[in-house]
């Protein structure tokens, strides 16, 4: 495999594994724990806390994944060697999941 592919394939594989681990959340199939989850002392308030604040974590980070994953179609297909770069400085990996994490922070506010 060409190491140009290498990053590609990371910022692929990223925001796939996001959705994969998001979905169980958004499902509730995830019970209270301390390994698996949005995990603060006001989620382990409550059962309903945790299934309610979990649920709304998962659905921005599954929505900050397609972003992340419309980011590098677009990038691959206007700027080639985008993949590289962006991995390099961290940009594509790191910005929707920060944007995901800072709304839900901001959202669990109001709860």
């Amino acid at each position: 495999m060409p190491s140009d592919r290498i990053p590609l394939i990371i910022n692929v594989v990223i925001p796939l594994l996001m959705i994969v681990l998001s979905v169980p959340l958004v499902y509730e199939k995830i019970p209270p724990n301390r390994w698996y989850g949005f995990r603060t002392p006001k989620t382990f308030s409550s059962d309903s806390m945790w299934y309610r604040t979990n649920k709304l974590g998962g659905q921005y980070f599954i929505v900050a994944a397609l972003v992340q994953l419309v980011a590098l179609i677009v990038l691959a297909l206007t700027w080639p060697g985008a993949a590289a770069q962006v991995t390099q400085w961290g940009i594509l990996p790191a910005a929707p999941l920060l944007v995901a994490v800072l709304l839900w922070f901001l959202r669990m506010r109001k709860f």
